[in-house]
Order: C-alpha cells, then sequence, then structure tokens
C-alpha cells in the first residue's frame, strides 16, 4: 500500500510558475548571450596563432528569437586546428572555452531563475 502524498501551497506554486514562464525567457536570452560572447572570448584566447587570421575569423550569432546562439571559426583550416589530422595534433580552442562555459551555465541559469523567483 502506497501513502499517498499531500502538497501544500500548489495554488502559491502555480501562480509563481506563471510568473516565471514569462520572466524567464528574458533571464535565459540574457545567459544564451552571456555565454556565448564568453565562449567567444576564451576560445579566442586558446585557439593557436600564426598569422592570427584563424583567430580573427571568430564570430557569433544568434537566432532570432534570441534562444540560441553559435561561436564559429570561418576559415577552411578551423577544424583541423581542433581537430588535428594524420601529421598534427589537435590543438583545442573551441571545445574546452564551451566545456568550461557550460559547467557555468546551469549554475549562472539556476542564480538568475531564484532571482527572479525571489522577485515573483
Amino acid at each position: 500500500m502506497s501513502n499517498p502524498v499531500k502538497i501544500i501551497g500548489v495554488k502559491e506554486l502555480r501562480k509563481k510558475m506563471r510568473g516565471l514562464a514569462r520572466q524567464f525567457p528574458q533571464e535565459f536570452k540574457e545567459q544564451v548571450k552571456g555565454s556565448i560572447f564568453n565562449i567567444g572570448r576564451n576560445s579566442k584566447k586558446k585557439v593557436a596563432v600564426d598569422t592570427g587570421r584563424l583567430r580573427s575569423s571568430e564570430t557569433e550569432e544568434f537566432s532570432a528569437d534570441g534562444m540560441t546562439g553559435e561561436v564559429s571559426y570561418n576559415t577552411l583550416y578551423a577544424a583541423f586546428v581542433e581537430l588535428g589530422t594524420s601529421t598534427q595534433d589537435p590543438q583545442p580552442y573551441l571545445e574546452p572555452a564551451f566545456r568550461k562555459e557550460a559547467a557555468n551555465f546551469e549554475d549562472q541559469l539556476g542564480d538568475r531563475i531564484r532571482e527572479t523567483l525571489r522577485r515573483a
């Protein structure tokens, strides 16, 4: 026999969630924008430099709704530097920057949501 669970404060929770649904998209967009800029900046610091062309080819783009973003390096050899070839060892710059930011993304977004909930 299972024990029934009673949740107290459901009405209040629903009210806060409706408020969050209205406020969360902006918080998320702000977090995405900041994270994309951080990935771009951190990957530029790590990218191997010979002529500087690869580093200067970095671009950041965002979807029309601001919910997604992309960092890219626009040279024919960007992937060869990042991943290596049969004759060249990899010199990762984009993946480490992404991993560093991904580790922080959820915590920072959680902080934004908590602040939004606190104000709701």
